[in-house]
C-alpha cells in the first residue's frame, strides 16, 4: 500500500497521549515521530507506576505503554489502569510496545486488557494504523493519502500453481461472501456475541491470507483476538477499522477479477 512520505502526516485531530516507555532513544523516537503528526501533547513517564501516577492525575486520549519496564511491567500498569477506568466507567484505549515478536505475544497483550500491539522499533505506519484500529473517529477520517490495499499478488499466483483465471474466480466468491461476512460481524459487535464474532473473524482472515493480504489479516486478527479474550470494549473500533480496509480491499480484487 502506498504510505506517508517521510514528514507528511495523516489528516487527523491531535491526540493527547501517554508515553510509558524506559529507553531513552525509544522515547526520543516515538516523541519525534508523534509529534510530527501533529501530536504535540505527549507526556513522558520512564516506568509503570509514574505510568499510573501520570494517568490518575491527568487525561488522556491515548496510552502508549512498553511491556518490560522497571518498577511495574505494562502488564501490571494496564491492569492498574483498567482499574481505574472500572471506578470512572472510563476506557482510554492502550497499545502495547514491545521488542518482543514471539508466538503468543499479542493474545497476552489483549488478554491483558490492552487494546493493540505494536513491535519496536516503531515504525510510523504501524503505530498510525494501531491508532486507527483502536479510536474510532480516527478510523472514520479519511486520510490524506491513497488508502489503496497492497495484495500479494505474487504470493496468490503461486498458491494457485500460477493460475490467473482460478485465482480470478477465488475472489469472485470472497467478493460474493463478503458483504454476508460484514453483516455478520456488525450483528456481533453490535450485541457482543463474542462466540460468533470470533468465528466470523477467523474465517474472514483465512480467506484474506490467500491473497497474501497482511493488512486484511492483521485487522481481522485484532477482533479474533478481542472476542477469544472477550474484550470487546473496543470491537467497534477494530471493526469500522477492517471496514475502511476491506473497502480498498475489494476494490483490488474486483480490479483483478473483472468484477462489476
Amino acid at each position: 500500500m502506498r504510505r506517508p512520505s517521510p514528514g507528511k502526516t495523516r489528516g487527523h485531530r491531535a491526540l493527547r497521549i501517554l508515553l510509558a516507555e524506559d529507553n531513552i532513544v525509544n522515547q526520543k523516537l516515538a516523541v519525534a515521530l508523534l509529534r510530527n503528526q501533529g501530536h504535540s501533547s505527549v507526556d513522558v513517564v520512564n516506568n509503570g507506576k509514574e505510568a499510573v501516577a501520570a494517568y490518575r492525575a491527568g487525561a488522556f486520549d491515548l496510552v502508549l505503554l512498553d511491556v518490560q519496564m522497571p518498577e511495574m511491567d505494562g502488564f501490571e500498569a494496564t491492569a492498574a489502569l483498567r482499574a481505574l477506568d472500572a471506578a470512572t466507567g472510563m476506557h482510554t484505549p492502550i497499545i502495547a510496545l514491545t521488542a518482543s515478536a514471539m508466538k503468543g505475544d499479542r493474545e497476552r497483550c489483549i488478554d491483558a486488557g490492552m487494546d493493540a500491539y505494536v513491535t519496536k522499533p516503531l515504525a510510523l505506519n504501524e503505530l498510525l494504523d494501531a491508532f486507527e484500529r483502536v479510536l474510532p473517529e480516527l478510523a472514520a477520517q479519511p486520510a490524506n493519502v491513497d488508502e489503496g490495499l497492497s495484495i500479494d499478488w505474487d504470493e496468490a499466483l503461486q498458491r494457485v500453481d500460477g493460475d490467473r483465471q482460478l485465482l480470478a474466480e477465488v475472489a469472485r466468491l470472497f467478493l460474493d461472501e463478503a458483504p454476508r461476512k460484514m453483516i455478520d460481524l456488525r450483528r456481533a459487535v453490535a450485541l457482543r456475541e463474542a462466540k460468533t464474532l470470533e468465528h466470523v473473524a477467523h474465517s474472514l482472515r483465512g480467506s484474506a491470507s490467500v491473497f497474501g493480504a497482511e493488512e486484511m489479516m492483521s485487522a481481522a486478527h485484532e477482533l479474533e483476538l478481542m472476542a477469544r479474550a472477550g474484550t470487546l470494549a473496543r470491537s467497534d473500533a477494530a471493526l469500522a477499522y477492517l471496514e475502511r480496509k476491506m473497502v480498498a480491499f475489494n476494490a483490488e480484487l474486483a480490479r483483478f477479477a473483472g468484477a462489476p
